[in-house]
């Protein structure tokens, strides 16, 4: 291994850099009841067609892992017992997105990675990611289009913004957990909504 090689953690996930590239390493458990953590998410009722029934028959079948990793909820006074239920469907929900829509995820990041982030550091792409989710859930395949992108990445930001003032974002795998429980202190919420604001 390179001498250089410095390691950083984000999530549950242990980095390594050398310069050149960057790898993940996780310390996961195989999961082996998704199809019942997932039964609200695959039966709830959708105006739309996405994720398709062929994505919804396949995901459950994907494996998934209990991540042990200090990822709990930050106000949970037992946060260092707390593990994630990583889901390897997610990546075949992105594989599913369109040009516009892959290109709105990764706008999205970009704005996390350069505006918000230095607000509130558990900004994460793990958010801007379900909020794509519900917003390409939430309309017809036909509004993402390359002409309106611009205006997608408007509804996309409302929509966070929304978020960080109620303090809630449904995940969208499993929409009772709430992905913003604890993590935004007032002070930075105030920050992230008036710059979301401006964005």
């Amino acid at each position: 291994m390179n001498s250089n090689c410095q390691s950083t953690i984000s999530g549950p996930a242990l980095t390594k850099h050398d310069g050149y590239s960057s790898s993940d390493i996780v310390f996961a458990f195989q999961c082996i009841c998704q199809r019942q953590l997932l039964f609200e998410w695959i039966h709830r009722p959708r105006q739309h067609t996405w994720p398709s029934r062929e994505l919804m028959q396949a995901i459950p079948k994907l494996p998934a892992y209990l991540v042990p990793a200090p990822v709990g909820c930050k106000s949970s006074e037992n946060k260092h017992m707390e593990w994630r239920v990583c889901f390897t469907g997610e990546q075949k929900l992105i594989e599913s997105f369109t040009e516009s829509q892959y290109k709105l995820y990764i706008l999205l990041k970009l704005i996390n990675k350069h505006e918000l982030k230095s607000i509130c550091e558990d900004m994460s792409s793990y958010v801007m990611k379900n909020i794509v989710f519900w917003l390409v859930e939430s309309k017809a395949q036909h509004f993402f289009t390359r002409e309106n992108l611009f205006v997608e990445l408007i509804s996309s930001l409302h929509m966070l913004q929304q978020a960080i003032r109620d303090n809630h974002l449904f995940y969208y795998m499993i929409a009772g957990r709430n992905l913003l429980k604890g993590i935004i202190k007032p002070a930075e919420q105030r920050k992230l909504i008036e710059k979301n604001s401006k964005s």
